[in-house]
């Protein structure tokens, strides 16, 4: 878990210092670079990684998040709800091909 927790801390650490350098991860524009990398910084705080100790991280997640269409699509995915605390424990095999539904 400390080697996971670690290269997490590293990944930011390195987004940080690209965007000292850029407004964006790919340079001066938004592109796929930005749309790929946003999701995962959402759960910034789980990770240990504060945006007051990070100003280019805030910058730039204030910044994708006040896009239309990134605003669209959290409240679309706000309205997913998992049913993985309901799930059965035959659900949970038949999904993760464990017991009776493991493949040989």
């Amino acid at each position: 878990m400390t080697r996971y927790q670690t290269e997490v801390k590293r990944l930011y650490e390195l987004l940080e210092q690209r965007l000292g350098r850029s407004a964006y991860l790919g340079g001066d524009e938004y592109s796929i670079a930005d749309i790929a990398t946003f999701p995962w910084t959402r759960n910034h705080d789980n990770m240990g990684v504060k945006w007051d100790d990070n100003p280019n991280l805030k910058r730039w997640f204030e910044a994708i998040s006040a896009r239309p269409a990134v605003k669209k699509a959290i409240e679309i995915v706000g309205g997913i709800k998992s049913n993985r605390e309901t799930a059965s424990q035959d659900d949970k095999d038949r999904f993760f091909n464990r017991g009776k539904y493991a493949r040989a």
